[in-house]
């Protein structure tokens, strides 16, 4: 009976341990599987991701602003009136002004403009103005224009904003102004003396 039962247990004891290698090649087998599912389902959309650019700010070759570069038209000239427009709900002022133009770095213009400034509760300046452009051989140039406004700590009042202008001109030296949106820079300083520049928004 001893020997019986030692082999016996022989006997269960080598098939426990052949069904414990079983259990652990299956759970290793299934384990490899699930890993080959695994990367073959999100190792695209990983690559994916990768590609994808960056959402929360520019790429390295993205840009967010024009290039600007020279100015189209370099005007100089003063303030020659103004007016209070209304005082409620805020002051709104009326501003003249003349300046001599010089476009594309070679072409004398005049130019006179008026524009009205309304200030805001945040002590900013919201503009709108219009004016002409015109050349001595009898070009006229209109324009029309908005921006927003502040006033410096040396005093002087700073306006960044677009202007749009028109030209009947077809073939003069300001046709190419003919549906141009400018980007202008305008500065006017307590003694009332401008200066501003404006560039082609391509």
């Amino acid at each position: 009976m001893t020997v019986i039962s030692s082999a016996f247990k022989e006997q269960h004891s080598g098939k426990t341990k052949h069904s414990s290698i079983i259990f652990g090649s299956l759970v290793i087998l299934g384990a490899v599987v699930l890993a080959i599912i695994i990367i073959s389902i999100f190792g695209p959309l990983v690559a994916l991701a990768q590609q994808q650019p960056n959402i929360t700010g520019f790429s390295a070759n993205a840009t967010a602003t024009p290039t600007l570069g020279i100015p189209v038209i370099e005007e100089k000239g003063m303030v020659t009136g103004q007016r209070v427009v209304e005082v409620h709900p805020w002051p709104k002022i009326e501003t003249s002004f003349v300046e001599n133009d010089t476009i594309k770095g070679n072409i004398s213009a005049s130019e006179m403009g008026t524009y009205t400034s309304v200030m805001r509760p945040d002590g900013s300046l919201y503009g709108q103005g219009q004016g002409i452009i015109t050349t001595k051989g009898g070009e006229v140039v209109t324009w029309t224009g908005q921006g927003i406004g502040h006033f410096m700590q040396d005093g002087k009042l700073r306006f960044h904003g677009s202007l749009f202008y028109s030209t009947n001109s077809t073939t003069g030296k300001l046709a190419f102004l003919n549906n141009m949106v400018g980007i202008f820079h305008y500065e006017v300083d307590t003694a009332g003396k401008t200066i501003a520049n404006v560039w082609e928004w391509k």
